[in-house]
């Protein structure tokens, strides 16, 4: 679902898939607009799936309050993610850091995180 000029009102189908699919492993959503609105609905999706393992939202303009939702899901399900894509969302400091607090408690084996506004002080949170 790549490239298809998705917006935030998509948030509510992928809800409805993400619970309901019992077979899905993988979902491609970069280079979308699914921006905070559609992530809300994406987040809450993946609190019910059980077989996502790869997500890939690169490009979708989340920002900081997407990333936060998003690690909130993954710190209140979608135990099965094993990698995840957050390049170029617009992500800084706080969602990156709201992401990392929750990584320990996840699968998540590949994290690609590229070309986002973390900062230098992002590296006082792994210091």
């Amino acid at each position: 679902m790549s490239k298809n000029f998705l917006k935030s009102d998509c948030g509510k189908p992928l809800l409805k898939l993400l619970k309901k699919s019992k077979k899905i492993l993988k979902l491609q959503l970069d280079f979308n607009e699914l921006m905070v609105e559609g992530t809300k609905c994406l987040a809450e999706g993946l609190i019910k799936n059980t077989t996502l393992e790869h997500l890939n939202i690169k490009g979708n303009v989340i920002g900081d309050s997407g990333m936060i939702l998003l690690a909130s899901a993954l710190r209140n399900g979608c135990r099965n993610l094993k990698e995840l894509d957050v390049s170029l969302n617009e992500i800084g400091p706080q969602g990156f850091q709201a992401l990392c607090e929750v990584l320990p408690q996840t699968n998540i084996q590949t994290l690609v995180c590229n070309k986002n506004f973390l900062g230098d002080e992002i590296l006082a949170f792994f210091s």
